[in-house]
């Protein structure tokens, strides 16, 4: 007799239900990641890898995969989890100047050798938000940290964080810390006088200064009425020419125009 609800083929032999797509990006994340520290993922994670095949052989192809796939590739940025920062990651070619800077900054959760160097990541045990809906102080909290750790370690400022894939079998990765860390933990080895550089030197340090920054110059009675977006696209393309950053995307642009446009209107009331 047919279980009901259970699929056959003609020849009434049972078929297998097909597969569930995992919804939670974390679950498809390997154990050993979640074992130290990793607490989120991207939906659709930005990976690359080496060609193997055709006439593109030997170059490298970056995409963004569903998360079940993405943790075949040989790099693979977790520190982008979509709506949230989940890591700090650093790519180190310098290692004399990043063993020093390791000195002074809590152990890392874990570390993938490189020719020069090493990719450095430590863990947020709460991912901070990078939309508009989200709170500015957590960001400007992981802001400072993740300038002072560049600092330290003297890390590639045109990192974007797209690292070595510490689970990929050709990974020279070293295990560290289990416990992913607080933010009040990362800025506590902060130097009290350390001022954060003119040009943020990360992607996290960047898109807060351009929240910053717009929120200043929609204060400013002259600026009254002129889009605050315009603004934001010029100085992310001025600052990408003149100093060789990689722009913000355009929703991140978005995001922070709309919460500037919040406070000008609570403004306009008052």
């Amino acid at each position: 007799m047919q279980r009901h609800g259970t699929p056959t083929h003609k020849g009434g032999a049972a078929q297998e239900p097909p597969a569930r797509q995992l919804s939670f990006p974390l679950v498809a994340a390997p154990l050993r990641v979640k074992d130290h520290g990793l607490k989120a993922a991207h939906v659709r994670p930005y990976v690359a890898r080496i060609r193997d095949k055709g006439r593109r052989a030997g170059q490298m192809w970056s995409g963004r995969v569903p998360c079940t796939h993405a943790w075949a590739y040989q790099w693979i940025n977790l520190q982008d989890a979509g709506a949230t920062w989940a890591t700090l990651t650093y790519d180190c070619d310098n290692r004399r100047t990043m063993e020093g800077g390791l000195a002074d900054l809590p152990p890392w959760n874990w570390r993938v050798e490189t020719e020069r160097g090493a990719h450095l990541t430590w863990c947020l045990a709460d991912p901070v938000g990078r939309l508009e809906a989200h709170r500015p102080g957590p960001q400007r909290m992981l802001s400072r940290a993740s300038e002072y750790f560049h600092h330290a370690l003297d890390a590639d400022p045109a990192f974007n964080g797209l690292g070595r894939n510490p689970t990929h079998e050709l990974a020279e990765t070293t295990w560290g810390a289990e416990r992913p860390y607080y933010l009040d933990a990362l800025c506590d080895v902060i130097p009290f006088r350390w001022k954060r550089p003119r040009i943020a030197q990360t992607a996290i340090g960047r898109q807060v200064t351009l929240w910053e920054t717009a929120l200043l110059w929609a204060g400013s009675e002259c600026n009254a009425g002129l889009s605050v977006l315009a603004m934001l696209h010029t100085i992310n393309a001025d600052v990408a020419e003149a100093h060789g950053k990689d722009a913000m995307p355009p929703h991140v642009l978005a995001d922070i125009a709309q919460r500037v446009e919040r406070y000008r209107a609570g403004w306009m009331v008052k």
